[in-house]
């Protein structure tokens, strides 16, 4: 499994090339519903609230409660994996 937890939103730039999208205060609920725990790209200066409105959210014991997307893969335990004798 390749992910990398963060949240990217591709979009054309030009012919064959592709960029992030800054994220915005439109993107907010979205953005708290996500199971990525990080986010590419803000611009404070296309949109000063949204960086704000995050970090208040964070605050929040919703914020506090990590939820894996269902196609998540479980790591085992330290304790269910078995014990490798040395010699």
């Amino acid at each position: 499994m390749n992910d990398d937890l963060r949240m990217i939103d591709w979009v054309p730039d030009g012919d064959i090339k592709l960029r992030p999208r800054n994220y915005d205060e439109a993107d907010l609920k979205e953005l708290q519903r996500s199971t990525d725990l990080f986010a590419r790209k803000f611009d404070a200066e296309q949109d000063t609230r949204i960086l704000s409105l995050l970090e208040r959210h964070l605050r929040t014991p919703a914020a506090d409660v990590y939820h894996a997307p269902p196609n998540a893969v479980k790591m085992p335990s330290p304790i269910d994996m078995p014990l490798i004798a040395t010699a």
